[in-house]
């Protein structure tokens, strides 16, 4: 009975800093019958309007508290509000008092590695947990106002570009992942962040998919990551915090598993039940494992009696351990603070060391020879790309295309391309196939009319077709991922690690002269057209491309490439293959014999034939410097084969 009422009294200590219970006015009292609980109060009522301004050091509870921190804390107090109302006064000093006492219970765990700032905000008062989540979520999004504010008033004169640590219980778990959304989608900032300790409210996959920023923690000292932990004993299967149908994204806080490997209770450092001063009433050590539950993904804590750890919170089940949460694993979650603050300082040290000293030098011509065919199928069996043009009338025209996309093994590369059809503004779309030792192949999707197909006859030798394919840029073997601008002055101008394997190497390049505008705007002229290049740091294999282009006037987005590897042959290069294995049978219903005569009686003569079905077009390639005619005199030029079932040309010299 004795250590029943020690957990009693640690339960009461904790109660009012609850933020997921049904909402209730609570009391407390001891008599004969031993501990009673009463629960008052209804859900009407309308939530409060006031204005937070943080500049004040009295709207915060804790404001730089600790010297010679490495790293900042922003905490987020749990529900304390217990008032007949539904958002906490800012003037009411009572309800304030056990604002601070309820940051005091948890403080211990952070405030060796922090300077910490915590913010008095109008939080949801406990009787809005009587509501559905769609009726509760006004009155967390008012509180989330004060939560966002203060955050922003914190970077802007306070932080100073330090370490963050962001933690919170319950509905300053909540918090969390709010500030998470709105303001960790930006790279810099989210540079800054060692972890977020978001305790006793779940992390879900939706978030994380929703938001990217929103990363669960694998291990025990990766940083930039969510720890996120819900307890309960084995037989819970739902509960108000995780309902049934929701999988939670948890990790382990014993072994820093993310599976369902058990933790021996000789794993747990110290379970520490603490009062409203922050103190440690009652530490005890191994006081329990843990797993996780890979259906729901919570905690499953299994070597204590429900009986002597009750929910206290109106509508949690006997067995939930919702504010016991951090007071389970008070001293390795104490401890894994320690761990990934100092794991961040030194991955920051390493990369800031990296980026001063000359680790990321990088050539142009080391940039092109890594991305060549010739090394990127060293590597891979085949690679894919997508190109955009920037939704944007200048950028279409001006690249003469929506965008298209490619996909390329050893000797051969196909594309889809939606070319820009001038005046109309209309998408035609082309698709082709080109081999280093056949013609190429060409198919026209016509709207209304299915599809058209074509190739490439080029009237000469092989080794003349071989050179004309490099000129008129048909050869696979010479059309890489990343095409070499060095010609018109493409060059580098700086490089940047991104601390995820990657580099971003900007090259620049000056718009005028170059080569892939079909329309050239005015207001482009003299502009510079900016590369973004995001590149394996190990190979420089490029993965992917943004370009800009700079004038005076401000910046334009141009286009974007992304590069994938190792991928499925897509579905439209098996019709072009098919279109050539029949060229290559040459058993057409309606056969048409094609006839070229190079330098008509002459002693150069020379004739080349070939015969292909009157619906599929050719594109006729001669020799340099030789044009087709109908006639040997050179007055009628070639302009298709007219549908006859047999046709003579001429290519005959021209200046």
């Amino acid at each position: 009975m004795k250590k029943k009422i020690i957990v009693w009294l640690a339960c009461i200590a904790v109660l009012f800093s609850f933020a997921g219970c049904s909402g209730m006015d609570v009391s407390v009292s001891f008599d004969a019958s031993g501990l009673n609980i009463n629960i008052s109060g209804d859900a009407s009522g309308e939530a409060a309007v006031s204005e937070v301004d943080y500049s004040i050091a009295e709207n915060w509870a804790y404001f730089g508290e600790g010297e010679d921190k490495p790293a900042d804390l922003f905490l987020i107090c749990p529900t304390v509000d217990t008032n007949d109302e539904f958002s906490m006064s800012m003037d009411d000093e009572e309800t304030k008092a056990k604002f601070v006492g309820a940051l005091n219970m948890e403080r211990g765990i952070y405030e060796a590695e922090t300077r910490m700032y915590a913010p008095y905000y109008r939080q949801a008062a406990m009787k809005v947990y009587s509501m559905t989540p769609e009726e509760r979520e006004p009155y967390l999004e008012y509180a989330y106002e004060d939560i966002s504010e203060s955050f922003k008033y914190y970077l802007e004169n306070e932080n100073s570009g330090r370490p963050i640590v962001l933690a919170g219980f319950s509905q300053g778990a909540d918090m969390c992942y709010r500030l998470l959304e709105e303001y960790f989608g930006d790279e810099e900032l989210y540079d800054r962040l060692v972890a977020v300790y978001a305790i006793g409210w779940p992390c879900t996959e939706e978030m994380t998919r929703e938001f990217p920023q929103i990363k669960p923690a694998v291990s025990e000292d990766d940083t930039g990551v969510v720890v996120s932990i819900d307890c309960e004993a084995p037989e819970v299967d739902e509960t108000f915090i995780t309902p049934a149908g929701t999988k939670a994204v948890t990790i382990n806080p014993l072994n820093w598993k993310t599976d369902g490997t058990p933790a021996d209770r000789t794993e747990n450092l110290g379970a520490c039940f603490t009062d409203y001063s922050g103190n440690i009433k009652n530490e005890v050590g191994e006081l329990c494992g843990c797993y996780i539950d890979e259906n729901r993904g919570v905690i499953k804590v299994p070597d204590v009696d429900a009986a002597d750890y009750p929910p206290i919170v109106p509508g949690l089940p006997e067995g939930s351990y919702h504010i016991y949460d951090y007071q389970f694993f008070y001293r390795n979650l104490e401890k894994n603070v320690h761990d990934r603050v100092e794991s961040f300082l030194k991955t920051d040290a390493e990369v800031k060391q990296e980026d001063e000293g000359e680790e990321y030098s990088v050539t142009y011509q080391e940039l092109i020879d890594a991305n060549s065919n010739e090394a990127v199928f060293s590597r891979h069996k085949n690679w894919s790309s997508k190109v955009e043009a920037a939704q944007d009338d200048t950028a279409v025209r001006a690249f003469g295309l929506y965008g298209f996309e490619s996909f390329a093994r050893p000797g051969m590369l196909y594309a889809e391309k939606d070319y820009y059809e001038e005046h109309t503004e209309d998408h035609h779309y082309y698709v082709n196939a080109l081999y280093t030792r056949t013609d190429d192949y060409f198919m026209r999707k016509i709207e209304g009319e299915g599809e058209g197909y074509s190739f490439n006859w080029y009237v000469m030798t092989d080794e003349e077709k071989s050179d004309t394919r490099l000129k008129i840029g048909c050869d696979p073997d010479a059309i890489p991922i990343l095409s070499d601008g060095a010609e018109v002055g493409e060059h580098i101008v700086s490089t940047e690690s991104n601390r995820d394997g990657t580099l971003t190497v900007t090259t620049n390049a000056p718009a005028d002269i170059f080569p892939d505008f079909a329309e050239f705007p005015d207001a482009w002229k003299g502009a510079t057209i900016d590369f973004r290049y995001i590149v394996d740091e190990a190979t420089l294999e490029m993965e992917e491309l943004n370009v800009r282009v700079i004038t005076d006037e401000g910046e334009f987005p141009f286009m974007t490439q992304i590069n994938t590897f190792d991928v499925e042959e897509p579905e439209g290069l098996a019709k072009l293959e098919g279109f050539a294995e029949y060229r290559a049978m040459q058993s057409f219903d309606e056969p048409q014999k094609i006839t070229v005569v190079y330098d008509p009686d002459t002693e150069k003569e020379e004739s080349f034939e070939m015969s292909k079905s009157k619906m599929d077009a050719v594109s006729i390639y001669t020799r340099e410097g030789y044009d087709l005619f109908y006639d040997k005199e050179g007055t009628d030029p070639y302009a298709g084969t007219k549908g006859m079932d047999k046709i003579t040309v001429y290519a005959l010299p021209v200046e």
